[in-house]
């Protein structure tokens, strides 16, 4: 299994390697893609009889190197497959030619799919697997502050008071809107509505939930995220199966947090 993505994200993905999760991991540069060399470089080294699985995000710049590094690794006698994570629910528009952005479903798609390849699985149900976990996946995330630009050290964008940027992406990008600073239990409430409205096959008797930091919030917040996010869920009839709760997918130091 390998990963990859932008610096800035920390600890995904390199902070997840070893027994039960990746493999190998590639680092670009902040906000950038790796390059296609890299990926080919990790591949290569840690793939095994079965070939290689890519999890990759869908940003333009992972999908263009990870393709040309699975071109280069079919050369080479290689298998190699993909499993694409588009769960940012912010982005989930007609309107936007790539589609949704991989975020916070990224995590757990490596872990599920690590604690598979560890059994055994071969790479066909590993995609298969991949695939249905991220087609049941959306996340959302808010922003209270941007992150700092590491070569101006200003933030990225400026918000008014008591105003959230509502569907923040983990590079900075603005959301389609902004909404009035609420109580967190009622701005957790219209996530979780919203999540769950967005997922495929309805949300079902129980979930699983991520509760991500996204660098600047503390554990002490988070785990006040999470009591909230139990409540809403139980509130509407859905159990919470199992959660976690910590910083994973991070965006430099940007004050917010994404559920997924």
């Amino acid at each position: 299994l390998v990963s990859g993505g932008g610096s800035g994200h920390e600890p995904l993905h390199s902070g997840f390697l070893g027994t039960g999760m990746l493999d190998a991991a590639c680092p670009g540069r902040i906000f950038a893609s790796p390059h296609n060399r890299q990926i080919f470089e990790a591949s290569r080294a840690v793939a095994r009889a079965d070939g290689v699985l890519h999890i990759v995000k869908n940003y333009t710049g992972d999908r263009i190197n990870f393709g040309i590094a699975a071109e280069r690794l079919a050369h080479e006698g290689i298998r190699c497959a993909r499993v694409l994570i588009d769960d940012d629910l912010a982005t989930d528009s007609d309107d936007i030619a790539v589609g949704r952005r991989g975020t916070g479903a990224t995590l757990i798609v490596e872990k599920i799919l690590g604690a598979a390849a560890d059994e055994g699985r071969g790479l066909e149900d590993l995609v298969a697997l991949g695939t249905d976990v991220t087609r049941r996946a959306r996340s959302l995330a808010v922003a209270a502050a941007a992150h700092t630009t590491p070569q101006s050290g200003t933030p990225a964008f400026t918000l008014p008071d008591n105003v959230l940027e509502f569907g923040v992406g983990i590079h900075g990008e603005r959301a389609e809107g902004t909404t009035p600073h609420a109580p967190l239990g009622k701005l957790v409430e219209t996530m979780t509505d919203q999540l769950l409205a967005a997922l495929p096959d309805g949300a079902g008797a129980r979930v699983l939930a991520l509760v991500n930091g996204l660098g600047s919030i503390t554990s002490l917040e988070l785990y006040g995220i999470r009591h909230a996010v139990a409540k809403a869920l139980d509130d509407r009839g859905v159990g919470l199966d199992r959660s976690l709760t910590g910083t994973f997918v991070s965006a430099l130091d940007m004050r917010g947090f994404s559920l997924t």
